[in-house]
């Protein structure tokens, strides 16, 4: 990791990054004038408006003089973290455009395939990545599957960073017996592999994308409770939050104006 810090920092990316966007855009509009991309555009304008909007806001984000920005520019690991989320979400966003369903399609998230051979075959015309068994489109499958994986992350993090943040909030502010009780349920979870206990979930739930997340979210939520907790014993007995409760706020208000954001 310390070799690969070395390297980017010998470089000044932000004329790199510039450079680069403006020949991603000088390429985007060259790709757009032929016929076979200019159809598809045609086709799907949602989404290529969707993607519009998403360059706009993420030249917005880049722009912003605030700390954290300035943070992220002068760190050469946060720009290439940066660069590949944004080249995900990218691809998310044009999956209609970069790998076309077939006409009449019930489901675009379904892989086609052609054939049954038993095999997967290499690369070639038409399947950039190959094929698996069965003859089911790698690339297909690659470019439309970010958007399924975008679902997951976002109600998987959700999910489980809402129920460590009520039940850290609760078992650090008020403490003793519920504190012992939270904090007992949240040591059963994690006294088992996060894997294994989320694949037995899965099944007592039964199959579906939405048992997975279900399952994946109920793992992950005492992670984020125990580091909450541990940060609002901290904090509650600070000066302000005294005089909060001195002022007569309640317990909410104090854990939701200044407890909660000073964690």
């Amino acid at each position: 990791m310390s070799v690969i810090r070395t390297a980017l920092n010998r470089t000044s990316w932000a004329p790199r990054i510039r450079g680069v966007t403006v020949a991603a855009l000088a390429l985007v509009l060259a790709a757009v004038a032929t016929p076979p991309v200019r159809d598809r555009v045609v086709q799907h304008p949602l989404d290529v408006a969707a993607f519009l909007v998403v360059m706009v806001a993420i030249g917005m984000f880049w722009s912003l003089p605030s700390d954290f920005t300035r943070r992220m520019k002068r760190n050469p690991l946060s720009i290439a973290g940066f660069v590949i989320v944004m080249c995900f979400i990218s691809v998310a966003v044009l999956a209609p455009l970069l790998a076309l369903p077939k006409a009449g399609t019930r489901d675009p998230y379904l892989i086609p395939h052609e054939g049954f051979l038993p095999d997967p075959q290499p690369p070639r015309l038409g399947h950039p990545f190959g094929t698996t068994g069965r003859q089911y489109d790698i690339y297909y499958g690659v470019v439309w599957g970010t958007r399924t994986a975008f679902r997951v992350a976002i109600v998987v993090v959700t999910i489980s960073i809402a129920l460590g943040l009520t039940l850290g909030s609760i078992a650090g502010y008020y403490g003793k017996r519920l504190d012992e009780l939270i904090m007992r349920v949240t040591d059963v979870f994690l006294a088992f592999p996060s894997l294994v206990l989320a694949v037995v979930i899965t099944a007592v739930l039964g199959k579906g994308l939405e048992k997975v997340m279900i399952a994946i979210a109920v793992v992950g939520w005492p992670v984020y409770a125990r580091l909450l907790r541990g940060e609002i014993l901290s904090v509650k007995q600070r000066d302000y939050v005294e005089a909060a409760r001195a002022a007569g706020a309640g317990d909410l208000r104090i854990i939701l104006r200044h407890v909660v954001p000073n964690t």
